[in-house]
């Protein structure tokens, strides 16, 4: 039988000749040495070692491998140099022979450090002083370094990857700051996402660009809902739940040698829901007190995004304009759902008025005392409110009942004596502090009734 002829460009077989028997038992080994390239072939043996594709011809290979010298490449000396320790250099010293040469390994370094292997040298030392290799060629990467180069290139492979996902993933969605100013947490449902977002905190949700619905609640009651328009970009997008934060942006400037910064004054978006300002470089983060300048630089503008310390009572005031009437009764329904304490009834009670809807702050104060009925404090709110705005009718009665149903409370017979007619509460004023003189609401009733009456002996 004829054999089949090997094709040997590069004349493998004469420097290996049992490399001839694999190559004939192996068509994917032949095609390597056909192919003329050395590296290749030593690659090939490689993988078909580590596979166990070549098992029959494990020894031959085995010795074929541990010396790569048969397999160098013909290539000129590497680029070597370095600035500050960034660069390229050879390290290391391995496969030594008898005849001198030994294996030195190209690297990318940083600071000195080898970070990414290019390639290995079969070198001799030169006679010169100091560092100083003849090279005579390039060898196959060893395994470790062979895995380390492919690292390397994965990762950057991988990086340039997500590099490019995050981009085209950047032109279709983004971020949206819910900044909740109310005193109490709330669920957000923003697109098809949910976050909770603590009492005046803030909390980042990333949604798809487009219109996206957002529904706000507070213990399963809904308290606010709409629609924003997701634009990809650096802008810096705000749901400002009802509007009820401070949220302002400004321009900050860093001077430099005493000059003296131009004067600038923040924008506040009070009331204001959804918030589209321009791309800032702090936001809702304290931006630093100096800042390095170059030496021919005598001052720097930053833009700032943040919210006021002020809290909602910052913000009353804004709700006072007539095209804010229904923001201002919005939060004052949603103010008070998510916290019913007498502080936040006094704010509700106030945005009712600026928003022309008093006659809503009754029934909303009604409401609270039947929830807080011990408390002395709900129950002055809901009377004087309700005195004020002309609905006191019939609270006398309902007061004189109460104290009736309990005789003995101090703070029922507070209650009802603080509605009566001046010359009644008067008198009644004075029996109560001989009943309760510990009582701190019916010692000051009795000393404002005697006062306003000049009987200061009392």
């Amino acid at each position: 039988m004829t054999e089949t002829y090997l094709k040997d460009p590069l004349g493998m077989l004469s420097r290996a000749p049992e490399l001839e028997a694999v190559a004939r038992a192996d068509a994917g080994v032949a095609a390597a040495l056909a192919r003329g390239s050395a590296h290749g072939l030593y690659r090939t043996l490689w993988w078909g070692r580590l596979t166990g594709r070549l098992k029959a011809h494990r020894i031959v290979i085995d010795q074929l491998l541990s010396h790569r010298r048969l397999f160098v490449a013909k290539a000129g000396a590497p680029v070597l140099g370095s600035l500050n320790g960034i660069g390229a250099t050879v390290y290391g010293d391995s496969d030594h022979d008898t005849d001198g040469t030994y294996v030195k390994t190209h690297f990318l370094i940083l600071v000195f450090v080898p970070i990414f292997p290019f390639a290995q040298y079969l070198v001799s030392d030169a006679p010169e002083k100091g560092k100083a290799w003849y090279f005579l060629g390039k060898v196959p990467l060893s395994g470790p370094v062979w895995f380390w180069n492919r690292l390397v290139v994965t990762g950057v492979i991988v990086g340039m990857g997500a590099g490019l996902f995050q981009g085209f993933y950047a032109t279709k969605h983004h971020d949206i700051q819910i900044v909740n100013g109310l005193p109490k947490g709330v669920h957000v449902r923003a697109g098809e996402k949910e976050i909770d977002v603590p009492a005046f905190g803030r909390e980042v949700v990333n949604l798809p660009a487009g219109r996206q619905s957002i529904k706000v609640s507070a213990d399963s009651k809904e308290i606010e809902s709409g629609s924003f328009d997701i634009k990809p970009g650096s802008s810096v997008q705000i749901w400002n739940v009802l509007g009820a934060a401070p949220i302002f942006r400004e321009t900050v400037y860093y001077t430099a040698n005493g000059v003296k910064p131009p004067e600038s004054q923040a924008k506040i978006h009070c009331g204001d829901v959804q918030i589209d300002t321009p791309w800032a470089d702090y936001v809702f983060i304290e931006p630093p007190a100096t800042l390095s300048l170059p030496e021919n630089q005598a001052s720097e503008a930053k833009q700032h995004v943040g919210i006021d310390s002020g809290g909602i009572a910052a913000c009353v005031g804004a709700f006072a304009a007539p095209e804010r009437s229904a923001a201002a009764v919005a939060l004052a329904k949603g103010l008070v759902t998510v916290d019913d304490s007498v502080s936040s009834l006094g704010q509700a009670i106030l945005l009712l008025q600026l928003g022309g809807k008093p006659e809503l702050a009754v029934p909303m104060l009604k409401e609270a005392v039947e929830k807080h009925d011990n408390s002395v404090e709900h129950h002055r709110l809901y009377q004087s409110t309700a005195q004020s705005l002309g609905a006191g009718a019939g609270l006398l009665d309902d007061y004189r009942k109460r104290r009736e149903a309990q005789p003995d409370s101090a703070d029922a017979a507070y209650l009802y004596d603080r509605l009566l007619p001046r010359v009644e509460v008067a008198e009644d004023a004075r029996k109560l502090v001989a009943r309760y003189p510990d009582h701190i609401q019916i010692n000051r009733l009795a000393a404002f009734v005697l006062m306003r009456e000049h009987r200061f002996d009392e």
